[in-house]
């Protein structure tokens, strides 16, 4: 695997491209990016599973080629570098 730092506009980005991002546990979001992640690539059930049970931090959790890492409790807590570590 081969990591390569492009500035762009992440969404007009190939398909062959994985996109990561930042979650919390709740799966609520709401807001900013990750709202647009919701809308673009239907991480409703994601949400939905996460509902149910939240989901664990430390994980990442694949949904096509969305890569979800979750690194906080809370959607309001803010990640840390500590927790994206993990």
């Amino acid at each position: 695997m081969s990591v390569q730092e492009i500035e762009s506009d992440l969404f007009a980005l190939p398909g062959d491209y994985v996109l990561a991002h930042c979650i919390s546990a709740d799966a609520r979001m709401g807001k900013g990016i990750a709202a647009e992640f919701v809308r673009r690539f239907d991480l409703r059930p994601l949400q939905e599973q996460a509902a149910r049970q939240p989901l664990e931090i430390g994980s990442c959790v694949r949904q096509g080629r969305v890569m979800n890492l979750v690194t906080k409790a809370k959607y309001f807590n803010k990640p840390t570098y500590a927790s994206l570590t993990e």
